[in-house]
């Protein structure tokens, strides 16, 4: 590589090296744009339902629940696969190996284009049929079918947004992606209203706003990457693909899709539990997963921002910034459980409000048992997770894998085996004792991955 080829990718205004600084600092200001970019794109995924729940009716926003599933275990497929390949490319970004990461770049983004082209049409084709033995009802199946085949349709969209907003964080930049999702949020509830409230497209409609949201964000992401990040430039003549840096992608994209789309299996088999309970266990127990979920965004974020930092120093061979990272991110654990542990105990019957009319006593009393439990558990899953951030960061993703396979097995086996003892409490204890164990194999294995590579 020659002398200007390195300066000119080191001197990149669109990048943030990691590997020089306070890790304190650069943990916190990376993860504040990640933080606000969640609870947007939380955001973004409710307008679909509440616009289509109140200007077309219960049928079409029951159709939308039984299309998500199917829907969502795709894309956490999809943001598996980018997040496996940005941990290479914070890697070789922070060992400077900017023609490998180049090259890394093309291969990634030649797979990843031909595999979502493979499953989506695969996903196309197989949309009525999946909802059929998800025992989708007759009457909503058109809609249901109808929304997931322009969803599928759409996707590639999807896959490109995410291969360069995890592209361009594995670089140092979050602040471009929040801004291009904002934009296509905020494009989104307008077309929503649009299509949906004004010209009466029902479910088609919504589905049309997203897949037009989505293509705005990716298209800009691409943009934006192309003109301003010539780390991320393939021109089409430039394109190569690498078959050894793709096994070495493949690999780690696996590891992170099997992480996330497992997870979510493991959700959807507790909720199938719940639902045995009844429309009040199911209103409790959905009401306090979206606060729970919505008060572990910190966490996750700081984590995000530690994976970021740990991949680049890594690829560095900084060691000592890897463990000063480690204990950095120890120092946030208690500032983010001061953020949200109070709201998840103290405050749980105040947040269940939010979503359940106060005369329903019973589902509000249900859902803030629910939701204490698991606040109460919050340190657990803030040291497993940041406890992954470091295996992920290093490429030991077999060991986020088995800490997450660990964490969801057992809660679905003791929320099975313990329900017909104690009923639906058996599912907000198991939560919190499944993380438990999780934490200690995690707290275990970080022990040895630091004795190993002798980072004192």
């Amino acid at each position: 590589m020659s002398d200007t080829q390195t300066t000119g990718a080191v001197s990149d205004k669109a990048s943030k090296d990691m590997t020089q600084g306070s890790p304190v600092l650069l943990i916190i200001k990376f993860a504040i744009p990640l933080m606000i970019g969640d609870v947007c794109q939380q955001l973004y995924n409710m307008v679909d339902s509440i616009v289509v729940g109140r200007f077309v009716g219960k049928s079409a926003l029951a159709a939308l629940g039984v299309a998500n599933p199917i829907m969502s275990i795709v894309l956490f497929l999809f943001v598996g696969i980018c997040m496996g390949t940005a941990i290479i490319f914070s890697q070789l970004y922070g060992a400077q190996e900017y023609d490998q990461l180049k090259r890394c770049v093309s291969t990634a983004l030649i797979s990843g284009l031909i595999f979502t082209a493979v499953v989506c049409a695969i996903c196309f084709f197989l949309s009525r049929w999946l909802l059929i033995i998800s025992n989708t009802p007759a009457d909503i199946l058109p809609q249901a079918e109808s929304y997931l085949k322009i969803i599928f349709v759409g996707m590639i969209f999807t896959f490109l947004y995410n291969f360069y907003s995890f592209a361009l964080r594995a670089i140092g930049n979050t602040v471009i992606p929040l801004i291009f999702l904002l934009l296509a949020s905020v494009l989104n509830v307008i077309l929503d209203l649009l299509f949906v409230a004004g010209f009466q497209m029902g479910v088609q409609g919504a589905a049309i706003a997203t897949v037009i949201a989505q293509a705005l964000s990716s298209i800009l992401c691409v943009l934006y990457s192309y003109i301003k990040v010539p780390l991320m430039r393939v021109k089409i003549k430039e394109l190569i693909f690498d078959f050894i840096l793709f096994k070495e992608i493949a690999s780690y994209s696996f590891a992170c899709a099997l992480q996330q789309v497992y997870i979510y299996i493991g959700r959807c088999l507790v909720q199938g539990l719940v639902n045995s309970y009844g429309t009040d266990a199911i209103a409790a127990f959905n009401s306090a997963s979206r606060i729970d979920a919505l008060l572990q965004t910190p966490n996750a974020d700081f984590v995000n921002a530690l994976v970021t930092y740990t991949a680049q120093n890594y690829g560095a061979h900084r060691e000592q910034r890897v463990r000063a990272g480690y204990r950095s991110g120890i120092l946030i654990i208690p500032l983010t459980l001061l953020m949200v542990m109070p709201l998840g105990t103290l405050g749980a019957k105040w947040l269940m409000g939010w979503f359940v009319d106060p005369a329903e006593t019973a589902i509000i009393a249900m859902g803030a048992r629910c939701l204490t439990l698991t606040a109460l558990a919050y340190p657990f899953t803030c040291i497993i997770n940041h406890c992954q951030g470091i295996f992920r960061g290093v490429g030991l993703l077999r060991m986020a894998v088995f800490s997450s396979l660990i964490s969801i097995t057992l809660r679905v086996v003791l929320a099975y085996g313990f329900s017909p003892v104690i009923g639906i409490d058996a599912v907000f204890f198991a939560a919190p004792v499944s993380w438990l164990f999780a934490m200690l194999f995690c707290l275990f294995w970080t022990r040895r991955f630091f004795k190993q590579y002798h980072v004192s």
